[in-house]
């Protein structure tokens, strides 16, 4: 069905099954929260992966040591730092500044790594291991 609906091939009733299934964000918290979830739009999507990761007790916080080149005073250096960490991910290439990572949730790639190796846009897998300095 959700095929039909990606090519606007789909029937009134089609659609009235669908939403004959739509429950509240409360009601899928509490019925099913480890369940799949059907987001609208990503800034949600990322606002709901957020709450969720946060929410945890055992997380890693990991912030990038950052390193720039070519400022001529700590003032300059100050106000590139400041910009940085104020860019969202899409201004990063879907790199976000802030990584939290929980052992044994969910996480999607959502960046072609290395194509060859099958590290592409789309694959979920099981965070396992965590390897801290």
């Amino acid at each position: 069905m959700l095929f039909f609906i990606g090519n606007e091939n789909i029937l009134t009733e089609e659609v009235q099954v669908i939403e004959s299934r739509f429950i509240t964000k409360e009601e899928a918290q509490s019925v099913c929260p480890e369940e799949s979830r059907l987001i609208f739009i990503n800034v949600a999507v990322n606002e709901y992966n957020h709450s969720i990761l946060n929410s945890e007790e055992n997380k890693t916080m990991y912030l990038p040591s950052d390193v720039f080149v070519g400022y001529h005073n700590a003032e300059q250096e100050n106000f590139v730092r400041q910009k940085l960490h104020k860019m969202r991910a899409d201004n990063t290439g879907g790199m976000p500044y802030e990584l939290i990572l929980v052992l044994n949730r969910p996480y999607m790639i959502t960046n072609n790594i290395d194509v060859a190796d099958r590290l592409s846009n789309g694959p979920v897998g099981k965070l396992c291991y965590v390897e801290r300095d």
